[in-house]
């Protein structure tokens, strides 16, 4: 059977969190200074300066769910810090309970610790929370494919991250690699074509993989 592939990019993005009205809003706007801040630091790759000025924000401002956020991925990403990600997920979701970011950005770091049924969980309720979350489809779909073999799941959660944002190219990339390993060849092939379609020229080496694959099922 064909070697699993899937692919997800990897990538920092930052939550746009509502805080809760403070009663202080001079201290609302002092945070807000900070979470800004650590925002930049975020971007730059700079995950301990992030770290403690989303720690300022916080102090500041405990109802800064943004902040929560953006430091939860920092955590993750900077220093594989799952934990601690996972409290500050937490904590943002039982500020905003209806925040499908939070249960997203949740459900990865589960998914990294390998608690699959979690990560599925989170995922579902991010897509119940926002029904277009196609990033969310797309990584429940990895889950369904990759890590649990149960591929038609899979092809279906792609399907639908490609019907809400048709240029989102892990997901067809996740797709053909379900398609050759159910045994849908031609539905392969389609996907593929799709990311190449859309793919631009950064992605090299994912293109050449692409049309090395096409080549390979086509014989």
């Amino acid at each position: 059977m064909f070697k699993k592939i899937f692919l997800i990019f990897i990538s920092v993005f930052l939550s746009s969190g509502c805080a809760a009205t403070p009663a202080n809003t001079t201290s609302h706007h002092e945070a807000s200074k900070f979470t800004k801040e650590g925002n930049q630091y975020l971007l730059q790759g700079d995950f301990e300066q992030a770290i403690a000025a989303y720690q300022k924000a916080i102090e500041l401002d405990p109802n800064d769910t943004e902040a929560y956020l953006n430091r939860g991925q920092a955590y993750a990403i900077g220093s594989g810090q799952y934990d601690l990600a996972i409290a500050d997920y937490n904590k943002a979701i039982k500020i905003d309970p209806r925040d499908a970011q939070a249960y997203y950005k949740r459900g990865k770091v589960y998914k990294q610790k390998g608690e699959f049924e979690r990560a599925i969980s989170d995922y579902s309720k991010a897509i119940e929370l926002n029904p277009n979350y196609a990033e969310a489809y797309t990584n429940r779909g990895v889950i369904y494919g990759r890590d649990k073999g149960q591929f038609d799941l899979a092809i279906s959660d792609f399907n639908k991250a490609l019907e809400i944002n048709p240029q989102l190219l892990e997901a067809y990339l996740n797709k053909a690699s379900a398609c050759e390993n159910s045994g849908q060849p031609e539905e392969a092939i389609k996907a593929y074509k799709g990311f190449l379609q859309h793919a631009t020229p950064q992605l090299n080496d994912y293109i050449t993989y692409a049309e090395r694959r096409i080549k390979e099922l086509q014989k």
